[in-house]
């Protein structure tokens, strides 16, 4: 992948996390911290 690519991707990802916090009840709101991410691409 591209780094255009990685970074067009990143601004996507943003913007669909951005809408799907604004549209979860509060109370349905989770964390992922201590979840285990794949981030070696």
């Amino acid at each position: 992948m591209t780094p255009e690519d990685k970074e067009l991707l990143d601004t996507h990802v943003k913007a669909i996390a951005k809408i799907l916090y604004k549209n979860t009840p509060s109370e349905k709101i989770e964390t992922f911290e201590g979840y285990p991410l794949n981030t070696s691409g």
